[in-house]
């Protein structure tokens, strides 16, 4: 049976509820009874709920276009000739001195 860690906010503790997934909202505080909205369920870095961003579709604007995965796009960009810079200070910095060039060649 699975066990999922609450705090309690009635009497400031921690307790430990052993239930299956469907009756997790009905965890009572073993101290002084408090149910939702008093008792919270706590989250650590082996309990968090994960998220897969691969799995969600979102649109690059910069592709103008819609992706399905970040291997998508990776391939993509590949096929294209494109490189992903992100935020390489010294890309950046090549950026900035471009734009600069271009501002000052107007002026």
């Amino acid at each position: 049976m699975p066990t999922y860690d609450f705090h309690c906010n009635g009497c400031d503790s921690d307790f430990v509820w052993v239930s299956g997934m469907a009756q997790m909202d009905e965890a009572a505080c073993p101290g002084c009874g408090a149910v939702k909205p008093d008792v919270e369920r706590i989250f650590d870095k082996q309990t968090a709920p994960m998220v897969q961003a691969d799995i969600i579709p979102y649109f690059d604007h910069g592709a103008g276009r819609k992706f399905n995965s970040r291997q998508e796009r990776k391939d993509w960009m590949k096929a294209k000739g494109y490189e992903e810079v992100g935020n390489d200070p010294t890309y950046m910095g090549q950026c900035k001195e471009l734009l600069q060039r271009c501002r000052d060649k107007k002026h």
